[in-house]
């Protein structure tokens, strides 16, 4: 797993466990590398995700749950899924830790 953590990006707070489910079929598998970058944009902290197998539909749909439970339309999830590989775009509003 590669992290890339921006300054900026350090002290945000982010709800533990939200990306798991989105890692969980990469994990399962071990098919190969993961990264995870953090940055923050503006007033939104934005977590990008890459791991070698695409998480179900279910998942993203239950990770999205949990993001409009806490963070209503303020947050998003973009998934997108290539032949052995998926990225994830998760933005929620910046707040510090």
């Amino acid at each position: 797993m590669a992290i890339d953590l921006a300054d900026d990006a350090m002290a945000a707070r982010f709800p533990p466990g939200v990306l798991l489910p989105l890692l969980n079929e990469a994990l399962q598998v071990r098919a190969g590398a993961c990264a995870l970058t953090a940055t923050r944009r503006g007033a939104d902290s934005v977590i990008e995700l890459s791991v070698p197998a695409a998480p179900p539909d279910a998942t993203v749909e239950r990770v999205r749950a949990v993001l409009a439970d806490l963070y209503g339309g303020a947050a998003e999830l973009a998934v997108v899924a290539k032949p052995g590989a998926a990225h994830a775009v998760v933005r929620v509003p910046y707040e510090r830790a």
